[in-house]
């Protein structure tokens, strides 16, 4: 663990980060309100994981690859995760591509949509 002196070492260059770190999050998300949690996520992680740091000169690139690893997974579980979509005033729920290639394609073409959404909602 660090020590006090070294957390408080870490801290202040670590913070001193926060305007870069934002603005390449924005870039990265395109929102306001999701850099703002990538960002805090990337220093909960940082903070945790602050005994992994060899050196704080290294800090400022490692804070950008935490964020961008941090980023990376955060899209690959939003885009794994199925969406409901309303079509013809019914929600049907759309599966991500990961789902579909267990599916017998032929099997499914074959069925009507009322057969669909019996199964669905049962």
């Amino acid at each position: 663990m660090l020590e006090r002196r070294a957390k408080s070492e870490f801290a202040g260059v670590a913070l001193s980060a926060l305007p870069a770190l934002f603005n390449a999050a924005l870039r990265l998300t395109g929102r306001e309100a999701d850099a703002e949690d990538l960002v805090q996520d990337t220093y909960v992680l940082a903070f945790e994981r602050s005994v992994q740091l060899r050196s704080l000169a290294a800090c400022r690139p490692w804070l950008f690859q935490i964020m961008r690893n941090r980023f990376i997974s955060l899209y690959r579980n939003r885009r794994a995760v199925s969406q409901m979509v309303v079509i013809e005033g019914v929600v049907e729920n759309t599966l991500s591509g990961d789902d579909v290639r267990g599916i017998d394609r032929e099997e499914v073409a074959r069925l009507s949509r009322d057969e669909i959404r019996v199964a669905l909602n049962d």
